[in-house]
């Protein structure tokens, strides 16, 4: 094991800010679905069952968030790497992305370039540990839709996830060409809808 020389700084009092904010986190999960037991049931405020693709190289952060995320009724999908993400994308077509920006392989920003420069138009929230503006710059200019700093409150995050795809819903009566929902796709512009990659066989008034 290394041992702490004089004169260098230690990682000790940043160890125990993350085991605290991750005990937080717990605890906080723990009070919310003991609310939501009382209340009737885990999935009362259940809105869609969405696939929501949660890309990040920590497992307890990808623990939190699919407990968060199907707390309140969406299907969750994980990847560790940019490499894994951009293929569960392409398979599985998500209604929406919690992305990463520092990861193996692939980080965030290349994926989500990549995935704007194909003409993937999935909606964004990317994650990082950096609170610099312009790292939220960048990733707005690649197409981010939006921006949450680490470490958050994992209500926040449900709750960014949940704006964010009513703000896509809201866009259909504005000349949006694309409607997503799981794994269904609807292009008006071409008159083809799609589950996966295969396109469905439509009568003419469907």
């Amino acid at each position: 094991p290394k041992i702490h020389q004089p004169g260098q700084p230690s990682l000790l009092p940043a160890f125990q800010r993350e085991r605290r904010w991750r005990s937080r986190l717990w605890q906080c999960w723990r009070r919310d679905s003991r609310r939501a037991r009382h209340a009737g049931s885990l999935m009362a405020h259940a809105v869609q069952d969405e696939l929501i693709l949660v890309v990040d190289d920590e497992g307890a952060i990808l623990d939190l968030a699919r407990l968060y995320l199907e707390r309140d009724g969406f299907r969750v999908q994980t990847a560790e790497d940019g490499e894994a993400a951009l293929r569960c994308v392409k398979d599985l077509q998500p209604a929406l992305i919690v992305l990463d920006i520092m990861l193996p392989k692939l980080d965030g920003f290349e994926v989500c370039k990549q995935l704007r420069s194909s003409g993937n138009s999935v909606p964004v929230l990317m994650l990082t540990a950096r609170d610099e503006d312009v790292d939220k710059i960048v990733g707005l200019e690649l197409g981010a839709d939006d921006y949450l700093t680490k470490p958050f409150n994992p209500r926040e995050m449900v709750a960014r996830v949940k704006a964010i795809l009513r703000r896509g819903q809201q866009g259909l009566g504005h000349g949006a060409e694309l409607l997503r929902v799981g794994d269904l796709t609807v292009d008006f512009r071409t008159r083809e809808a799609r589950v996966g990659e295969q396109v469905l066989d439509l009568r003419t008034r469907e």
